[in-house]
C-alpha cells in the first residue's frame, strides 16, 4: 500500500507539472503579445531628421579673357557672418556644401585684382553654379596675351630716352606724350621749307595696346607734321606741345611687337618713320 507520505508527494508532482504547463502557455502568449507590439512600433532612427542642404560650385575667372584663376580664396557668408572658405583649384573652381539653404554671399579675393562678391538664394536639395569675374586693380592690367597681370605703368625706351607709359582704362592702352628735339638729320634737311623746322621740339605720342594672340602687342607712334612747299607728300614734324589728356596726333606709324615676353614684360618694336627716327629707323623697347 502507498503510504500517506508517498500520496502527498505524488499530488505535489502533479501540481508542479500543471504549473509548468501553465508557465509555458503564459510564456508563449507573452511572446506573441510582444511580437504584436513590435509590429505596430515605428522603425528606429539613427538621428534627428533634417531638411536636405545645398551644394554650390563657384567658378572664378579674370575679366580680360574669362580664363580661370587658380588659388583664389572664396569665402561664403550667411546672415552677415563668414561660415567657410574654399580655394579654387586648377580649373578656377571652389565647391561648397551647406547643411541649410538660404541667402549666401560668396566673396573672391586674389592679389592684383579687385575683390568681388555674388549673392545666391540657395534651395534645399539642389545644386547651384555661378561665376565671379575679377577685374584687375588700379595698379595692374589684365592682358589676354599674358597669363600673369602686368603693371599699370611700363617704360618705353627709344633714341630720345625713356618715358613712362601709363594705363588708360578708358581706351585700354598704355600711353604717354613726350617732347623730342629733332635736328636737321632727322628732318632730312627740311630747313626753312617748314616754319621753325631746322631744329624743332615736336610732341610724340606713344600708345601700347594688348591685342591678344597671335599678334600679342602693338605700338602706335604719332606726331604732327607740316608740308614741304611744292611736295605735299613730304611731311616733316611740326613743333607743338603735349595735350592733356593724351591724344593721338596727325601722322602715325603702328607696328606689332617683333619680340615679346610677359614675365617680366619685354617687348621690341621696329619703327620705320624716317621723319622721327632717321633713314635707318629705330628699335623701341618696352619693359616692366
Amino acid at each position: 500500500m502507498i503510504s500517506d507520505v508517498e500520496s502527498r508527494l505524488r499530488r505535489v508532482e502533479r501540481a508542479l507539472a500543471t504549473i509548468d504547463d501553465q508557465l509555458r502557455v503564459l510564456s508563449e502568449e507573452a511572446g506573441a503579445a510582444a511580437q504584436r507590439i513590435l509590429s505596430f512600433r515605428p522603425a528606429p532612427t539613427t538621428g534627428t531628421s533634417k531638411p536636405a542642404g545645398a551644394n554650390v560650385l563657384i567658378s572664378v575667372v579674370r575679366a580680360c579673357d574669362d580664363d580661370p584663376l587658380a588659388g583664389v580664396v572664396v569665402q561664403a557668408s550667411q546672415g552677415g557672418g563668414a561660415i567657410t572658405s574654399v580655394t579654387t583649384n586648377a580649373a578656377g573652381q571652389a565647391a561648397f556644401s551647406f547643411p541649410a539653404a538660404g541667402s549666401t554671399t560668396f566673396t573672391a579675393a586674389f592679389a592684383g585684382f579687385n575683390t568681388a562678391s555674388i549673392t545666391l538664394s540657395l534651395v534645399s536639395g539642389t545644386a547651384t553654379s555661378a561665376t565671379i569675374t575679377l577685374e584687375a586693380d588700379s595698379t595692374h592690367v589684365c592682358c589676354s596675351t599674358c597669363p600673369t597681370l602686368l603693371p599699370a605703368t611700363v617704360t618705353l625706351s627709344d633714341p630720345f630716352g625713356s618715358v613712362s607709359l601709363i594705363w588708360n582704362a578708358s581706351s585700354n592702352v598704355w600711353e604717354a606724350c613726350r617732347i623730342a628735339t629733332l635736328v636737321g638729320t632727322n628732318l632730312q634737311n627740311g630747313g626753312a621749307e617748314c616754319l621753325g623746322i631746322a631744329d624743332v621740339q615736336t610732341p610724340i605720342v606713344y600708345q601700347l595696346e594688348c591685342l591678344g594672340a597671335p599678334l600679342n602687342f602693338q605700338l602706335t607712334m604719332s606726331y604732327n607734321a607740316c608740308e614741304v612747299a611744292g611736295s605735299p607728300a613730304f611731311l616733316l614734324p611740326a613743333s607743338g606741345a603735349c595735350a592733356n589728356p593724351v591724344a593721338p596726333l596727325g601722322r602715325s606709324e603702328t607696328e606689332v611687337a617683333a619680340t615679346s615676353t610677359c614675365s617680366p614684360l619685354n617687348l621690341t618694336f621696329n619703327m620705320k618713320t624716317p621723319q622721327i627716327y632717321g633713314a635707318n629707323g629705330a628699335t623701341l623697347v618696352v619693359t616692366s
